[in-house]
């Protein structure tokens, strides 16, 4: 759909994706962070959809979010707390562009939202975690309170050549750590998206744009424990690619000499770095 980027755009965005080291890596390093990130751009274009689309929402738009909902918090029970913030941004985004809607039907589809999404996570649960329906509600939050507390692990990180206890992780670390790992191309294209999309008055596109630096800031103001590089914060890659994405298009459509200089410069410093 072209809820925030077109079918082109989109296909561009995946493309970059697809070739991503750390993308690629984690699909093998760990078994929850690549589902948990796919689950979570799936569910994001869904409630969007159900949340923007001028038309009432199917029932087949809603049977997908509630089904990668389900797999959302399958993966990573406590992180579907992150949709409601990601899809919010991008639903602003959206509206502005778009126009907004009368409150009530905002509310109404936000209710449609919270009851498919708890619905798929309550079936999803009995397939995977039926262990849940064995609880007590008090013995269920101390399971999610247990899963948010990363205290019984005694680790430590490099950045700079300096040795970091979990518990005094410098701000800069994630962020260096992305664009240390990031391949310069998407970089530099998610970067050129910024002005491009300002340009262009594509509005729907930057909340997609703005997700992975809000969510850096998240990290850096609730002090989150960060360790192993940044794989519970992969999540932002997909978001960063469809920025990444809408700015190759972007540059073509400006013109084949502008994208080839713009290929010339990327590929000097690919090769340079």
């Amino acid at each position: 759909g072209d809820e925030v980027v077109v079918l082109i755009e989109g296909v561009a965005a995946a493309g970059l994706l697809a070739f991503t080291p750390m993308w690629l890596g984690y699909s093998f390093i760990n078994l929850k962070d690549i589902p948990f990130a796919t689950a979570l751009i799936a569910a994001s274009y869904h409630g969007l959809r159900v949340m923007g689309d001028e038309a009432p929402p199917r029932w087949t738009t809603l049977l997908g979010f509630a089904i990668w909902c389900g797999a959302l918090g399958t993966a990573k029970l406590t992180g579907v707390l992150l949709l409601g913030f990601s899809g919010a941004v991008l639903l602003v985004f959206w509206l502005r562009q778009a126009g907004w809607m009368p409150r009530r039907v905002v509310v109404r589809r936000a209710l449609l939202c919270a009851g498919a999404g708890l619905l798929g996570i309550a079936i999803f649960s009995i397939a995977f975690w039926p262990q849940l329906y064995l609880y007590s509600p008090l013995q269920t939050l101390k399971v999610l309170l247990r899963f948010l507390d990363y205290d019984p692990w005694r680790g430590r990180v490099l950045l700079n050549g300096e040795f970091f206890d979990q518990n005094h992780v410098p701000a800069a670390y994630l962020v260096t750590y992305l664009l240390i790992t990031m391949p310069l191309l998407p970089l530099a294209l998610y970067f050129a998206s910024i002005p491009l999309a300002l340009v262009n008055r594509r509005i729907a596109v930057l909340g997609a744009i703005v997700l992975p630096p809000a969510f850096l800031l998240i990290q850096f103001a609730t002090q989150a424990k960060v360790y192993t590089g940044y794989r519970h914060f992969l999540f932002t890659v997909p978001f960063l690619c469809i920025g990444a994405g809408y700015g190759l298009v972007a540059l073509g459509s400006v013109g084949g000499k502008a994208l080839h200089r713009f290929g010339a410069v990327a590929a000097f410093a690919l090769f340079a770095g």
